[in-house]
């Protein structure tokens, strides 16, 4: 179904004015590029059931600038919900899925990262202290960086020059207190241990808090685009549980229930 196929001309009376302009927007820009969004864009300009969402959302004093960025965080909020019928798994991955099962993948390999770190520095530090003849790179920051700068050729395109001007203005002093390789790994692993896990790194994440993909992604999302908009244009709407049941069975699902919706509220 194509979003081009809705008209301001023959909007249900219900929708103000304010919501025919949006429209008209959206469509000149050439409406939503997925499929999902532009008959999203279809059912909430058209839906009988969403007349009470209609009826709130004229109740706010919102200027031309606050209805767009409502209207297209109703719709744009889909994307962080499985699409109608399915249901994310391990094994059939929808984008949160995948973004979460990558940063767990993540946080074991910085692990990782942070373990071989700490020991190339403690093998800098016998070889440091065993004496012999060893490159300079294993003992200078600024060899070390210089070698890698020269070694990539983009590298010494762009920082060759600047990299020696900035030896060049170095004192013999500050010379001796440029980081060396084992500091520089042992700060590199001390980054990679400070990384926050997946659970703390998206906690305050709208989409990413959760573990699971359902219907309740796309009310964190939307409500958060509530408070923003609440901040940036001084009001935002106020959906009762029926409003929000309505929203999510139209666009998402039908059968998710009544008694389903104001239970995940009361949980997010």
């Amino acid at each position: 179904m194509e979003n081009q196929s809705i008209t301001s001309e023959y909007l249900p009376k219900w929708i103000p004015w304010q919501g025919h302009f949006v429209l008209e927007t959206i469509t000149s820009n050439g409406g939503f590029s997925t499929p999902r969004l532009a008959e999203a864009t279809q059912i909430l300009f058209s839906a009988g059931s969403l007349e009470p969402i209609w009826r709130v959302l004229s109740q706010l004093s919102l200027g031309l600038d606050g209805w767009g960025y409502l209207i297209r965080s109703i719709i744009n909020s889909l994307d962080c919900a499985p699409e109608r019928g399915k249901r994310a798994t391990r094994d059939a991955p929808d984008e949160k899925i995948r973004v979460l099962e990558q940063q767990k993948h993540a946080d074991k390999l910085l692990k990782k990262t942070a373990s071989t770190a700490r020991e190339l520095a403690k093998l800098l530090y016998e070889l440091e202290e065993n004496g012999g003849q060893v490159p300079g790179e294993t003992y200078s920051g600024l060899a070390l960086i210089q070698s890698a700068i020269e070694s990539n050729g983009m590298s010494r395109a762009c920082c060759k020059k600047p990299f020696e001007t900035f030896k060049r203005q170095l004192s013999s002093y500050a010379r001796g207190y440029f980081p060396p390789p084992i500091l520089i790994l042992e700060t590199l692993a001390e980054s990679a241990e400070q990384q926050p896990e997946c659970s703390n790194f998206y906690a305050d994440d709208p989409w990413l808090s959760s573990s699971q993909s359902s219907w309740k992604d796309y009310v964190r999302v939307l409500s958060d685009c509530f408070h923003e908009c609440k901040r940036m244009y001084g009001t935002a709407p106020n959906f009762s549980d029926a409003n929000w049941t309505a929203l999510v069975q139209v666009l998402i699902d039908k059968s998710i229930t009544r008694q389903a919706v104001a239970k995940g509220l009361k949980e997010l």
